[in-house]
């Protein structure tokens, strides 16, 4: 092999590694411009998504508080005054079963009822929950133990049975509207909560502002007061 074809060879293959030199160097910048371009977006987004307190609730988050609040096992929360969750009512919470489910009594615990409740007979609807249930209710809703609760249900328990039993007549359910409220910071939530759908004027019940603390998907019922009416 001659040298001038030697050093042709030569200057080809320094060619071909200055390309291939460029080639990554140039794929390593777009890299680092993309990582940079990345970063840059996400703090753009937290700084548009960093929420400042208290803030208004929007027209949205009342109607999916208002949903919230008429169901079942949610509305006897707002139809008693407490400022801690120890004071809550719990007959009007339980009032209609706070939708739990239940079952019919057995004949046995019919009669250890009548006999208990020194009475004959049974003529109204009646409510059976166990003593697991309620004690599982209570600490979902509030955080706080049964045991801890200054105003337990006055219904006849049967203690080896371990339930409790009630009568009642025409149902205690109340729907709300959530016509107002804030997010006070990261969790808690307070609520202005007026009876019927917040234009019918419902005497009978009391406009009440709910506190609530935000739990998993769902929230802690921490205290009701009743007002005199908020301004629209």
């Amino acid at each position: 092999m001659d040298i001038k074809r030697w050093i042709c060879m030569i200057l080809i293959g320094c060619m071909f590694l200055t390309v291939g030199c460029q080639k990554v160097a140039d794929e390593t910048k777009d890299l680092e411009d993309v990582n940079i371009q990345e970063e840059e977006e996400e703090q753009t987004v937290g700084a548009l998504t960093e929420v400042s307190y208290p803030r208004e609730l929007t027209q949205q988050e009342l109607q999916d508080m208002t949903e919230w609040i008429r169901q079942n096992d949610n509305y006897g929360f707002l139809l008693s005054a407490y400022e801690r969750p120890q004071e809550i009512l719990w007959d009007e919470v339980f009032y209609n079963g706070a939708g739990l489910e239940m079952t019919a009594l057995s004949e046995q615990e019919r009669q250890k009822y009548l006999e208990s409740n020194s009475q004959e007979e049974i003529y109204t609807d009646v409510n059976r929950l166990t003593k697991a249930q309620i004690e599982e209710f209570v600490l979902k809703k509030t955080g706080v133990s049964y045991e801890e609760m200054e105003k337990p249900l006055s219904w006849v328990c049967l203690p080896e049975e371990e339930i409790c039993i009630m009568e009642h007549g025409d149902t205690n359910y109340m729907y709300y509207t959530c016509v107002g409220g804030q997010q006070t910071d990261g969790e808690q939530y307070v609520l202005k909560c007026v009876p019927g759908d917040g234009e019918e004027e419902q005497s009978y019940y009391t406009p009440c502002e709910l506190t609530l603390k935000k739990s998993g998907e769902g929230y802690l019922f921490c205290a009701n007061r009743f007002v005199e009416g908020f301004e629209q």
